[in-house]
């Protein structure tokens, strides 16, 4: 159920794919900054990191149907691409967070030589986004890691680094991993290996 395709190579229903893919990720890249994120205000950073996930949902869905090397920082880079031409309101700083969170991401699959897509596979992908994307946070961004300290010390940093790669697991792995196999049942996946997955076990 989780075996690739032998062929490594992309071909133009790859790239098309990707495409598609970056801009339904940028449109909900932006929606979580411009509506999710302000609207857990009242609720604290530990309420708005806890959303983290959605952010890294372009490179799982990219990399879940795709299924080959650079699908994963691919998605993710150009969903971010698509949040900065949106105008969001983290400026250019998305694309240095899509390139660092697709990388992250593309390590976990690339670790698992594209070839496993489980649940685990996928929730690794968003944990491991959600740990490394810390570091740019800290250098553009350290005033929501200095909220979370002001609030609990060194236990709100805890905190605050594992509700991003909780958050990264439920949503962009589980999240996806639930959702696409629920869309290849719908045939319009059927080009691809996971509805062939998908329907064989269904």
């Amino acid at each position: 159920m989780t075996q690739v395709t032998k062929d490594m190579s992309w071909n133009s229903l790859d790239v098309a794919a990707l495409g598609i893919i970056g801009v339904i990720s940028g449109v909900i890249f932006y929606i979580a900054s411009m509506y999710l994120w302000p609207a857990l205000a009242m609720g604290g950073i530990f309420a708005q990191i806890s959303i983290y996930g959605f952010w890294f949902v372009g490179a799982t869905i990219a990399a879940y149907i795709i299924r080959k090397p650079g699908a994963a920082f691919g998605g993710e880079f150009l969903g971010a691409f698509i949040e900065y031409i949106l105008a969001t309101q983290f400026g250019y700083f998305v694309l240095i967070w899509g390139a660092v969170q697709g990388i992250a991401a593309e390590v976990v699959f690339g670790a698992r030589l594209y070839k496993k897509y489980d649940y685990i596979t996928m929730s690794l992908a968003g944990i491991l986004a959600g740990i490394i994307v810390i570091i740019p946070t800290y250098i553009w961004y350290k005033a929501f890691i200095d909220i979370a300290y002001n609030i609990l010390g060194y236990l709100g940093i805890i905190i605050f680094i594992l509700l991003h790669s909780i958050s990264g697991a439920i949503i962009a792995g589980i999240g996806v991993k639930v959702a696409i196999d629920r869309l290849a049942l719908t045939g319009i996946l059927d080009p691809f290996l996971v509805a062939k997955e998908i329907k064989k076990f269904e």
